[in-house]
C-alpha cells in the first residue's frame, strides 16, 4: 500500500511557503506523509488549479488537500468546492493583531462547501495523517506515537513537577 496516498499542499503563493508552508511541510515529513508541494491561487491561476484538482481527483490513491492562503483566502473554498476528498485550510497569521479579521475568509464557507480550518501546520499534518490513518496502518501508528508522546510528557510533568519554581 506504499504511496497510494498522499497530502498535496497547496499554497495561494510562494511567499506562503517561507513562514509556514515550510513548517507544514516539515510536520507532515516528520509524521511520515507523502507531500507535494504546489502554488496555485484562486484568483491569479484559477484553471490551472481546478485542472490540478481534476487530475487528482481521479488517480487511484487516497488524498487530502492542505491549503495555505492568506489574505483573501479564495483557495480553501475552491479546493474544498472542486473535490470529494477531505480539505483542511491551514492558513498563515497576516499578523493583522486581529485574529478573527486575519482567518474570516478561511473559516466562513457558505453552506456545503466544507473543510477544516486548522491553522497550527503541526495539527494540521496531525489531522490529515488521522484521516489518512483510517485506510493505512503506518499513518495511524504515527498518530499513536504522536498522542502517547503527549501523554508521557504531562504524565512526567505531574510526577516530576517540572512545573513548580525552584
Amino acid at each position: 500500500m506504499e504511496n497510494d496516498y498522499l497530502v498535496a499542499i497547496i499554497m495561494g503563493s510562494g511567499s506562503d511557503y517561507k513562514e509556514h508552508g515550510s513548517k507544514l511541510e516539515a510536520e507532515c515529513k516528520d509524521l511520515g506523509l507523502k507531500t507535494e508541494m504546489h502554488v496555485f491561487s484562486a484568483h491569479r491561476t484559477p484553471a490551472k488549479l481546478l485542472d490540478f484538482i481534476r487530475e487528482y481527483n481521479y488517480k487511484n490513491i487516497d488524498i487530502v488537500y492542505i491549503t495555505v492562503a492568506g489574505m483573501s483566502d479564495g483557495l480553501s473554498g475552491m479546493v474544498a468546492g472542486a473535490t470529494e476528498y477531505p480539505s483542511i485550510s491551514c492558513p498563515p497569521k497576516a499578523n493583522t493583531g486581529d485574529a478573527y479579521a486575519d482567518y474570516r475568509s478561511s473559516y466562513n464557507m457558505p453552506p456545503g462547501i466544507a473543510h477544516a480550518f486548522i491553522p497550527d501546520p503541526k495539527n494540521a499534518a496531525i489531522y490529515a495523517a488521522k484521516i489518512l490513518g483510517a485506510k493505512h496502518p503506518e499513518l495511524k501508528k504515527k498518530v499513536e506515537e504522536v498522542l502517547l508522546s503527549g501523554r508521557i510528557k504531562v504524565i512526567k510533568a505531574d510526577e516530576e513537577k517540572t512545573y513548580l519554581p525552584k
